[in-house]
C-alpha cells in the first residue's frame, strides 16, 4: 500500500479527464522504486496489473488549483478516519508513506509517535501498527524534494531495504 499527501488539483484533472497524466514524472519515479522491490505496477490506468499495489492518499480531496496548492492541516485530519479504515480493508503486508505529512497522518491515526522525519525514513524496522502492517516512512519522490531533502540516488537505497518486508 502507497498512501501520498493527496490528490492533486482540479485543474490537472479536469485536464485528463479524470485519470492520471501519462507523463507524470513524479509517477514514472515512483513506479521506477517500486520497481526495485520487484514489483512492476504498469502504467496509470492499465487494469492488467490491477491488485498489485493498493494506491491512496492521506487527503482524499482534490484541490482547488494546480498540483502544488496548499494543502490544509484541516484536510489531514477530516481524512484520518478514512485511510484507517483503508488500511485495516486493505490489510497490505507493508505501506509506504510518501512524504512526511502523509507519514504523520498515519502517526496520528493509528496514535503513534512518528518522531524527526529523516529519522522514521532510515529507520530499519519501521512501525508495526496494530493490523499487523509494517508502515515504512519515504520521502516524497518528485523533483523538488530530491532537489530540496532527499536525492535520488538516496531514495532508491531507502526503497530497496524494503525489500525484505516482502
Amino acid at each position: 500500500m502507497i498512501v501520498g499527501q493527496d490528490w492533486g488539483g482540479v485543474p490537472y484533472f479536469r485536464k485528463h479527464q479524470e485519470l492520471e497524466g501519462p507523463k507524470n514524472t513524479t509517477n514514472e519515479t515512483l513506479r521506477e522504486l517500486i520497481g526495485l522491490l520487484g514489483i512492476d505496477v504498469g502504467l496509470p490506468g492499465n487494469l492488467a496489473r490491477q491488485g498489485v499495489v493498493f494506491f491512496t492518499n492521506a487527503v482524499l480531496c482534490l484541490k482547488d488549483g494546480n498540483l502544488q496548492a496548499k494543502v490544509k492541516s484541516e484536510w489531514f485530519e477530516n481524512c484520518g478516519s478514512f485511510l484507517r479504515r483503508q488500511v485495516e480493508i486493505v490489510r497490505p503486508r507493508l505501506l509506504v508513506c510518501l512524504g512526511e505529512r502523509a507519514f504523520r497522518s498515519l502517526a496520528a491515526t493509528f496514535s503513534f509517535e512518528p518522531g524527526k522525519f529523516r529519522d522514521a525514513v532510515e529507520q530499519s524496522e519501521g512501525v508495526m501498527l496494530p493490523t499487523g502492517t509494517r508502515a515504512f516512512a519515504r520521502y516524497h519522490c518528485g523533483r523538488r524534494i530530491q532537489n530540496t531533502h532527499r536525492p535520488l540516488a538516496e531514495q532508491r537505497r531507502d526503497w530497496k531495504r524494503l525489500a525484505r518486508f516482502l
